[in-house]
């Protein structure tokens, strides 16, 4: 039969089954130490026809429970105040990335200045020996970026589309991705880094300016090169970029060609070879001035204009 007792301690009364008689546990109520009663004759039922004894847990077992009921809510809101910290720091350490493979195109660009025989940046879209295909500057990198191997699969005298470069399509590479970007629905080569063109532009097509003539311009260190984009996707093969008018028009809406899936921002690249994460809130006159590298603007270190 159950056998009922009060904790010396805190005077809880607590009922509990008889099989526990004797047995030491903490208490429910206090958690001191107590010892549950042995059973006595007159506690003893030995009557078949009386009452089946209810069955009860001891103290200690519905102590644990209870104790367990408090912590529920207390994970799940260390959850909800951890989770956020950690999706935080995770995209931070993807838009580093992003901005480390963007740097790295940048540097090649440098490099094919320095070695080109124009001392020119690689033109955005290029023109093959025969005249006819155009060739994405993001192709023109690749020997400058040790993908030599890739290089050489790539069929200049036919379109970036065309049959013998097609199997390129599905080759994915990295330095020209952002690991924000969610995975791509079709083909792994697409890209979201983009040039931007336009006549006072490093790029303007099969046309591209000296590191001499931005210097003398508005300067390497205050003129974009690389921008993101994730507005269309494009593959890496092809000879598409972004326009100036583009980039400026649909600056700060849903529908902005210089883009990207960071929070508040987008990584650029300066001619100088330093890369930045460029705020979407920056003023649309400074963007553009950015963008150019002969208009004339004086912008300074902490990105406004100089009247």
């Amino acid at each position: 039969m159950p056998i009922s007792f009060t904790c010396p301690h805190c005077g809880q009364s607590t009922t509990v089954a008889d099989q526990y008689a004797g047995q030491t546990g903490p208490c429910a109520s206090c958690g001191k130490p107590i010892t549950i009663p042995g059973l006595t004759p007159g506690m003893l039922n030995t009557s078949s026809d009386g009452p089946a004894p209810q069955k009860r847990f001891p103290i200690w077992i519905l102590a644990g429970c209870g104790c367990l009921a408090a912590m529920v809510p207390l994970l799940a809101l260390v959850a909800g105040l951890t989770l956020p910290a950690i999706n935080s720091a995770r995209e931070k350490a993807r838009r580093a990335v992003c901005m480390s493979n963007m740097r790295q195109s940048g540097l090649a660009m440098l490099n094919y200045e320095s070695r080109s025989a124009t001392s020119s940046f690689p033109p955005s879209a290029s023109q093959a020996s025969n005249g006819k295909e155009s060739i994405s500057w993001r192709t023109e990198m690749l020997p400058y970026l040790d993908q030599q191997a890739l290089s050489g699969q790539y069929d200049k005298s036919q379109p970036w589309d065309g049959p013998k470069n097609q199997p390129l399509h599905n080759v994915r590479v990295e330095l020209f991705t952002c690991p924000s970007n969610p995975p791509p629905p079709e083909f792994l080569s697409q890209v979201n880094q983009f040039v931007v063109n336009g006549p006072k532009c490093i790029f303007n097509g099969p046309q591209s300016l000296t590191a001499r003539a931005i210097e003398q311009g508005d300067g390497l260190t205050a003129t974009i090169t690389i921008v993101e984009s994730v507005r269309d996707p494009i593959l890496w093969l092809e000879p598409r970029d972004v326009t100036f008018d583009d980039a400026t028009k649909t600056w700060q809406t849903e529908q902005s060609a210089v883009s990207s899936f960071h929070p508040r921002g987008v990584n650029v690249m300066f001619a100088d070879g330093h890369a930045e994460f460029l705020s979407t809130e920056i003023d649309p006159q400074v963007l553009a001035a950015l963008l150019t590298a002969t208009g004339g603007e004086v912008v300074d270190d902490n990105r406004q204009l100089v009247k």
